[in-house]
């Protein structure tokens, strides 16, 4: 615990606060900052105390009634208090407005073809097999250079597929980009001599994606003979510097081996300059709806996840995962990215829907356009979201699950069950973070 605390004050804890009991765990949120803390059984029972006491009553008080030791006591108090001061859990701290969206330079996502050379049983776009459509390059190249303009700034853009590096004028297309802030998806498979330094020169980091760690569950997902092209492609980014970042997609077949064998991997690797992110909530969509349809996590993939980030820590390699606090949120994000897809529609964000635009508009109109769809769909405008403890943090949702299910972005259909996902997500990362 870095602070030092006065024993004899009382903390200014939030005054408006709301409680929910998830399993053994208390979430504590100040609704309109908005901020939230997560307690264990024993820590609630001591800041439920802190809320009236100074902190030396409280401990007084919190010892007499559990009959702890005064060790344990005092090891309880820190790490409340840790937690309390981490995110600033404070009445005086006041929450702020979200950017509005027009101040927001929008990230760039372009899938420059939905051809693929792997077949992956869980691919949630059937990458390869559906269709084979490659985007015009120079009329992206075009458009990102409109975008720089009127945000007479870099940009953050992610180049993906499919297989992006089957793209003919792939090599040509990085380097038109190169002076923004470009992350590169590929499965490893072709990276190789003859464009490893393009990717260097070009592409601030690599995200590769992997299923399985060991070679024999690997190559179950991804086919016979490729986890040695994965290797060689980890070995051409080291021996380059580039940032790695590991997407390792935890599939019901293939926990057991992540589990069982990621530390050693990245040890094995040696490299400091990597970022792992671990994803095990699959879309249920191509080829993953016909694979995966039937199959389930076992019961603690949670626990198995927030164990791994324990030691993904410990090993000191980095795991990108922070809440945002103090922030009222009015929305899911949507238009503040603008995402290509192979076909040449424009989408306000990753997951698609029929709010598009097309290619060849004007992408200064297109940017206006998801600015009012930001906007148009803000939470304040949900009538659902107004008395709700959420408000600021679940922001109404995800905006095109709502038009799905209820034909409308300002229209939740929010359940107790959604509700619960809400609280437990906060557990979640909550875990992930400590």
């Amino acid at each position: 615990m870095e602070k030092e605390f006065d024993v004899q004050t009382k903390l200014n804890l939030p005054k408006e606060v709301y409680l929910k009991k998830i399993e053994k765990y208390t979430i504590v949120i100040s609704p309109n900052k908005p901020n939230w803390v997560v307690f264990d059984d024993l820590e609630y029972k001591l800041f439920d105390l802190l809320r009236i006491n100074t902190i030396l009553n409280a401990l007084v008080l919190f010892q007499s009634e559990t009959f702890l030791t005064e060790e344990n006591c005092i090891n309880i108090l820190k790490s409340v208090l840790s937690k309390i001061d981490a995110i600033s859990f404070y009445e005086e701290i006041e929450g702020c407005e979200e950017d509005d969206i027009k101040d927001i330079i929008k990230t760039i996502h372009i899938t420059v073809t939905d051809d693929c050379n792997l077949r992956c049983l869980h691919c949630y776009m059937s990458a390869g097999i559906v269709s084979k459509k490659y985007l015009n390059l120079t009329l992206v190249s075009e458009k990102i250079k409109r975008i720089q303009q009127y945000y007479n700034s870099k940009l953050d853009i992610v180049v993906s597929g499919g297989e992006p590096l089957l793209h003919p004028e792939i090599l040509s297309f990085l380097k038109e980009i190169k002076e923004n802030q470009v992350t590169l998806f590929t499965n490893g498979m072709l990276i190789n001599s003859s464009n490893i330094n393009v990717i260097s020169e070009t592409c601030d980091a690599v995200q590769i994606s992997m299923e399985g760690i060991s070679k024999h569950v690997f190559e179950k997902i991804r086919g016979k003979n490729t986890y040695d092209k994965f290797m060689d492609a980890i070995v051409y980014l080291k021996e380059n510097n580039i940032r790695i970042i590991l997407a390792i997609t935890m599939l019901p077949n293939t926990i057991e081996d992540i589990k069982s064998n990621l530390i050693s991997f990245l040890e094995g690797l040696s490299y400091k300059n990597i970022e792992v992110r671990l994803n095990y909530e699959l879309e249920m969509t191509g080829n993953a709806l016909k694979n995966f349809a039937e199959e389930k996590h076992i019961v603690n993939v949670e626990n198995i996840v927030v164990d791994l980030l324990q030691e993904l820590k410990e090993i000191g390699v980095i795991y990108n995962s922070k809440s945002e606090r103090n922030i009222r949120f009015n929305n899911c994000g949507i238009g503040a990215s603008i995402v290509f897809d192979a076909k040449g529609k424009i989408y306000p964000c990753n997951k698609l829907s029929d709010y598009h635009r097309d290619i060849s508009d004007d992408i200064i109109d297109v940017i206006k356009y998801f600015d009012d769809l930001n906007n148009n769909s803000s939470c304040r405008n949900i009538q659902g979201c107004q008395s709700c403890e959420l408000k600021y943090i679940c922001a109404g949702g995800c905006r095109i699950d709502n038009y799905i299910n209820t034909g409308s972005m300002i229209k939740t259909g929010c359940t107790q069950e959604f509700k619960l996902d809400q609280y437990k997500k906060l557990i979640k990362d909550y875990l992930r973070e400590n």
